[in-house]
Parts: structure tokens; sequence; C-alpha cells
């Protein structure tokens, strides 16, 4: 029996992951790089995507990752401002949209897309979670989680 496979992951605003990015998946994908260049981030992104869960990230960190869907969708780093002196605790604040679409491959001929996409209304407010099934996809570049000046799109505009 043939099954799915995941062929391509588009993103916005996953912790430092900001404008959207889309990335194919091959049969064989190497994710490669130093310490701190998001190896972790696409991964807990994929994870997310295509379990739905999104309860626990970094597994590989076991109970020490401090890593949750608010410090993805927020971008929190904790850092301290070199010209400020100031601590940053996350970089995106206010009113935050995040996305991530997986495209699957279906052997029986149509591919499909799932869609998870995160809204906080401000930086006291609760991440609202809502996801997608897009049957029958035909074009997986055309789904858009931004308008035309690059503003996020809410729940109900990424519908339509």
């Amino acid at each position: 029996m043939s099954s799915s496979k995941a062929t391509r992951i588009k993103i916005l605003n996953w912790h430092k992951i900001g404008q959207s990015q889309t990335l194919d998946i091959g049969d064989c994908t190497t994710i490669a790089g130093l310490t701190g260049q998001g190896k972790t981030t696409l991964i807990d992104a994929i994870y997310a995507g295509i379990t739905l869960d999104y309860s626990s990230f970094n597994k590989a960190a076991d109970e020490k990752s401090k890593r949750n869907l608010e410090s993805y969708v927020r971008c929190r780093i904790d850092e301290i401002d070199s010209v400020t002196g100031k601590k940053i605790t996350n970089l995106r604040t206010g009113k935050v949209i995040s996305a991530i679409a997986i495209e699957f491959e279906n052997p029986k001929g149509s591919n499909f897309a799932l869609v998870s996409h995160f809204t906080s209304a401000n930086d006291n407010a609760k991440i609202d979670l809502n996801y997608f099934l897009i049957r029958k996809l035909t074009h997986f570049e055309k789904i858009e989680f931004v308008d035309n000046d690059k503003i996020p799109y809410t729940h109900q505009e990424f519908l339509r």
C-alpha cells in the first residue's frame, strides 16, 4: 500500500523564519548547518505541520527545551540588545500571525495540503489555532499567507 508523502513546506513567522519561505522536501532531505542556524526550528515546523501536535517541540532536548508554540510564533529570543542594553524577550510583539502549510503528494492522483494558522491578538493573548485541509490541491505555490502589502492574512482572509 502506498501512502502520501510530504513534498513542500511553506512557513511564515515561525521563530526566526519571518517572511514566507517555501522549501522542497525530497525522498531524502538533509538539513545541515551550524548551531543556531534554524535546523530544529525547521524540523519543529515540519513536525507541527504534519502531526498537528503543538504541545512539545525540540524533542531532542528532552525536558530541557523551553520551546513552545508561543516561543515560535512570537520569536522568543531572550537576548540583550547590543545598542540599548535592554532585554529583548520577543521579536514579534502585538498582533502576530504565523502559518505552516505542507503539501502532500497522493499516489492516487490528487495532492493536498495541511495548513496550520496561528493568531495572537496581543502580547497577553493566547495563541488562536486553526488548521485546514486543502483537498485536490493543484497549485501549492498559490497558497498565500500575506497580501500584496506583505500583511499576514487573518484566518478569515486566508480562507477566501
